[in-house]
């Protein structure tokens, strides 16, 4: 069962080096954590998430509910949710039956938290608690509406560092909560109609968003006084469908950071 943390105030200064280390001791727990070192990407159109090191590939198949679960004979790795934050409470249920009946067949589950970083953190907080208690293995954290592409990098961490902490201070069963999370960054989905003259604002906002990447595979910035858990998985969008990373603009920055 989950549970929230005591001492929330102590992270700030700890964070970067518990989630940035292999392995830690959890004093909550009283085990030794070790963390996963590899880094995935998954690709938002094709439902396919790649290991960088091993290039490994997994799966995913979009459900809503039970009658959309993969029969035992497909070749299915496993399935994705879609949770729009604002109407959690009233999915709940039902979200965690989903999660449990697709875990009983023996499939990966990853939950994709939409609007999150427009959203409060203990918001977010208990949204990312139910689905992990619910044994989910990704918990994707997506800005959707834009919310952190404002033109301020140092304001947009901020937030983005309330919610992570918000998120990874909470004590689940089974696999570390931030051993679980993933990144999606790029906002509303394109028109199909694209005008020129918006060309400068989306390099702009690409710049932001790259800034945000590097930091959360650094474990923050130093110069800002900002420190983030180091995520190991991130959507790209290799189809051009919402401004979103690419596999090119990821593997640089990893590449850049040392990581692969």
């Amino acid at each position: 069962m989950l549970r929230l943390r005591a001492n929330v105030q102590l992270l700030r200064p700890k964070i970067s080096n518990l989630f940035a280390t292999i392995s830690y001791y959890d004093s909550q727990s009283g085990i030794q954590v070790t963390r996963g070192s590899d880094f995935s990407l998954h690709c938002t159109s094709t439902g396919v998430r790649t290991n960088t090191r091993t290039n490994e590939k997994t799966t995913f198949i979009p459900v809503t509910s039970l009658k959309d679960l993969p029969s035992t004979d497909e070749q299915v790795g496993g399935v994705s949710l879609e949770i729009t934050m604002t109407t959690f409470l009233e999915q709940r249920a039902t979200l965690v039956e989903l999660i449990k009946a697709s875990k009983a067949r023996n499939l990966l589950v990853r939950t994709t938290l939409l609007e999150t970083f427009s959203c409060s953190p203990v918001d977010v907080q208990l949204a990312a608690g139910v689905i992990a208690d619910a044994n989910a293995d990704v918990i994707c954290l997506c800005d959707r509406d834009g919310y952190l592409q404002n033109g301020d990098t140092e304001e947009a961490a901020d937030v983005m560092q309330e919610i992570l902490e918000a998120v990874t201070w909470l004590d689940v069963e089974g696999t570390p909560i931030v051993d679980r999370l993933a990144l999606r960054l790029g906002g509303k989905e394109k028109s199909k109609k694209s005008k020129k003259s918006k060309k400068s604002k989306k390099s702009s906002s690409m710049e932001q968003q790259l800034e945000l990447l590097r930091m959360v595979v650094m474990g923050g910035d130093d110069d800002m006084g900002i420190v983030l858990p180091v995520i190991r998985e991130f959507d790209i969008d290799d189809h051009d469908m919402y401004n979103g990373f690419t596999s090119e603009n990821v593997l640089l920055v990893l590449t850049q950071a040392g990581r692969i």
